[in-house]
């Protein structure tokens, strides 16, 4: 046989051989759940599809999950940058992507850029943002969430609307029984020209009306310097005329006349313009009480907040002297909680939230009518979280794997991370793991044929909160000699060991070819 056709032969085996290590490539390709990025133009927005194209075993936004965008805020500030979460939600889902974009209402075009907190979990793509890879498997099965960041446009001049597009799969590698959820939130620039003022508040006095507000939205800096108009008349009906301007939230409007009661607008302006006028307020000048002083706090908590101040230096003239309260969680939106203090103390025992700064106002008043305020803030600061939810453990080849749920109360502040220990019957318990981010834990450092009790404790900023209920695990002692363990399928997926078996025939019969081509290569040399 000549040599040509010998190394014809020989390529024709290495061709196999080649062959066979692109089919073992491609089946591990296919069993790893190779991934190629979603498409863009998905998100819902107007003119684009959604994920249920491909994903369309079930009606879009039906079953019992969900799409969600927060952190948003109120209104965008131009060139700014925020720090926005994703979150995808289906029941015993174990994987999840998205995608979003932002959308520009007057103009149709993409609002600002995105811009990945986390590049192994998300990508950018043009004018979207949406999961990688990396970020689809969820470590809590149900719930998958990403930190985005969203570069507002350079110029606040057009609300933009947030578009988006979840879906929540079982990873099976192919597109059935998965679920897709969409989302739209329209955030609103900052004023250019002022907002309404809100929470006028009026302390009449002998002879004058000291007026105060607040504007709920600073107006954007892009409009000027901000000044106000006050408007009044001393008239029960009709309109009201402009009184002075001034810069501050603040006015004292001196030489009026007691028992004629006034009425008062505010409006705020800028280069760009006149705001809308506040609500009408009115105000009824007499002998009545100054203001209370030196207002401080005796006890806070997040079931108790106690009041005190001294009484006014100036009673009026008339007695019924008492004290009305307000409370409010900001500053312009408070209502009354007590009516008719007679001392100077009040102890505020109503429904408190942690982390939260409460707003309070005491108003002196006699028989002639009101008179002057005292305010003060207060902050309740977080309490520890409760416990967490759901502990549960499995054990597998000597590892005791550790499952649970965020608490129910956080105590005001998000769960910074867990801690979990493990006690010996008897023990006292030691920390495993610290500073814990996820809700799971493998321990691998477990004894064999040692009984164990775990509890979790979850910490935020105010520190660790309640243990867990407890679990018992059980590590078995190893086999004895002449024992043998059992290899367990269950966890491969079918269409995976489909493809360990097309890989183990069609390299059997690669292989036989391969060598009956060398054998006859070889007898041929030797001929």
């Amino acid at each position: 046989m000549s040599s040509s056709s010998i190394n014809h032969k020989r390529i024709r085996g290495r061709t196999a051989l080649i062959g066979l290590m692109f089919v073992v490539m491609l089946t591990i390709s296919m069993m790893a759940g190779a991934y190629v990025n979603h498409p863009d133009y998905k998100t819902g927005a107007p003119g684009e599809e959604t994920c249920q194209q491909c994903h369309d075993d079930y009606a879009l936004n039906s079953g019992n999950g969900y799409i969600a965008l927060t952190g948003l805020p109120e209104r965008y500030e131009p060139g700014k940058a925020y720090v926005l979460t994703v979150t995808v939600y289906f029941p015993d889902m174990t994987r999840f992507g998205f995608e979003i974009t932002a959308v520009a209402e007057t103009s149709g075009e993409s609002a600002g850029s995105f811009a990945c907190v986390d590049a192994a979990q998300t990508m950018v793509s043009g004018k979207y943002i949406k999961s990688s890879r990396n970020g689809l498997m969820c470590d809590v099965t149900g719930m998958k969430s990403w930190q985005i960041q969203w570069n507002s446009p350079s110029k606040a001049d057009s609300a933009v609307t947030f578009y988006g597009a979840g879906a929540a799969c079982d990873n099976d590698n192919d597109e059935g029984d998965d679920w897709v959820y969409t989302c739209m939130m329209t955030l609103s620039p900052a004023p250019k020209i002022p907002q309404q003022p809100r929470g006028m508040i009026v302390e009449p006095g002998d002879g004058h009306v000291a007026l105060s507000w607040y504007m709920v939205d600073e107006p954007d800096p892009q409009g000027g310097p901000v000044s106000y108009n006050i408007y009044w008349s001393d008239s029960s009906t009709g309109g009201l005329s402009l009184l002075t301007t001034v810069a501050e939230k603040t006015y004292v409007h001196n030489g009026l006349v007691n028992c004629r009661t006034y009425r008062y607008q505010i409006s705020g302006a800028n280069n760009e313009g006149e705001g809308p006028l506040s609500d009408v307020v009115r105000a009824t000048p007499d002998l009545v009480p100054d203001q209370p002083r030196h207002l401080t706090t005796t006890k806070v908590a997040y079931d108790e907040i106690s009041l005190q101040w001294d009484a006014p230096a100036n009673w009026g003239g008339a007695a019924g002297h008492a004290y009305s309260v307000y409370r409010g969680e900001t500053p312009w939106g408070m209502s009354m909680v007590a009516a008719n203090v007679v001392s100077t103390s009040y102890s505020d025992k109503d429904t408190l939230q942690p982390n939260t700064t409460y707003y309070y106002r005491v108003q002196a008043k006699n028989d002639l009518g009101v008179g002057g305020i005292e305010k003060i803030s207060v902050y309740v600061p977080p309490t520890t979280p409760g416990f967490p939810l759901g502990l549960s453990v499995s054990v597998a080849y000597g590892d005791v794997d550790l499952t649970w749920q965020p608490p129910m109360d956080e105590g005001g502040d998000c769960v910074r991370y867990y801690s979990v220990y493990r006690a010996e019957e008897g023990k006292e318990p030691i920390l495993v793991k610290d500073r814990l981010m996820e809700t799971f834990l493998k321990d691998t450092t477990a004894d064999a044929d040692v009984r164990y009790e775990y509890t979790v404790a979850a910490v935020n900023v105010a520190g660790e909160g309640t243990l867990s209920t407890p679990v018992n695990a059980y590590v078995a002692p190893p086999p004895t000699t002449g024992e043998t363990a059992a290899v367990i399928y269950e966890d491969i997926p079918f269409s995976g060991l489909v493809a360990v078996g097309a890989v183990i025939i069609i390299g059997a019969i690669m292989l036989a070819r391969l060598s009956s081509a060398t054998n006859r290569a070889e007898r041929a040399r030797k001929d």
